[in-house]
């Protein structure tokens, strides 16, 4: 049913890929890496790491949905050094770059996920990942449930507005800039991205979101928001405590995301916020 939506959407998305060049001052930027550069590297990286000689100690996992702030809000946790490596080791198309870089036909599963646990799991036992909804669905529909790894605590974070956030993942699949690190594949003006294309992603995000609520949200031990976190990055610091951990010096706790949203993008949120309510 999913896959059914998303067909649709990506033929209407894909018109971006011609009908907008990439500036020219964007390809004086060398330092910037492409969101493909950036996905496959901890997967080329993760070949060469040593394995610990024992299984993890915990086991955390944060669900999400896409443009939700994890990778911010899993930034901040993993610069402790004490809270695992919570990336998105499920990231369906991280997999499939990594897949074709390497050649390699089909991915063994199990041998990939005991790589990922004893290859990223912290000195002091703890193993973490970042999961957004969508990955969970995708690899549960092919017979694997993460779930079943059995995790200590469960966590799931999510974003107030909805509205925002359907803008923001609209944007990001049309330039294919998901962070601002990332170089764009392609300029797309705000102006650019279409209500029918937002409501999509509103609708996308509804059907990830009734999902969690059937089949997740009964492991889940706390929520957090994305919009408290972004007032109050203290609040972070409570979630060593909710999975039972210390945090030694909380106040490294860094992370290299910064906010890539415009006062053009406002305005546009404004006019679809408009647009919903029938207001001219």
């Amino acid at each position: 049913m999913l896959g059914v939506i998303f067909l649709s959407w990506r033929l209407c998305v894909a018109f971006f890929q011609s009908a907008y060049e990439l500036p020219e001052h964007f390809s004086e930027m060398p330092e910037l890496k492409t969101a493909d550069e950036l996905l496959v590297e901890p997967l080329v990286a993760l070949e060469s790491r040593p394995a610990r000689a024992w299984p993890p100690t915990k086991k955390i996992a944060i669900f999400s949905t896409q443009r939700s702030g994890s990778t911010h809000f899993c930034s901040l946790l993993a610069s402790s050094n004490e809270f695992g490596e919570p990336r998105e080791w499920l990231n369906q198309r991280a997999l499939d770059l990594y897949l074709e870089k390497r050649n390699i036909e089909h991915l063994h599963f199990p041998d990939f996920m005991r790589d990922v646990l004893f290859k990223t799991t912290t000195p002091n036992g703890v193993f973490s990942i970042n999961v957004q909804m969508n990955q969970y669905i995708h690899w549960k529909e092919r017979g694997f449930d993460l779930l079943s790894i059995g995790f200590d605590k469960v966590l799931y974070l999510k974003r107030r507005d909805r509205i925002a956030q359907a803008f923001s993942f609209t944007k990001a699949i049309a330039t294919d800039q998901w962070m601002s690190h990332q170089a764009p594949k392609r300029h797309v003006p705000p102006d650019a991205i279409t209500n029918s294309l937002i409501l999509h992603s509103l609708y996308a995000f509804s059907t990830w979101e009734e999902y969690y609520n059937a089949y997740v949200s009964r492991h889940v031990s706390k929520v957090y928001f994305y919009e408290d976190i972004v007032e109050n990055p203290g609040i972070v610091q409570s979630v060593f405590r909710e999975c039972g951990l210390s945090c030694a010096e909380p106040e490294r706790l860094r992370s290299s995301i910064r906010v890539q949203h415009t006062d053009e993008d406002d305005h546009r949120i404004r006019e679809f916020r408009k647009y919903l309510l029938g207001v001219e």
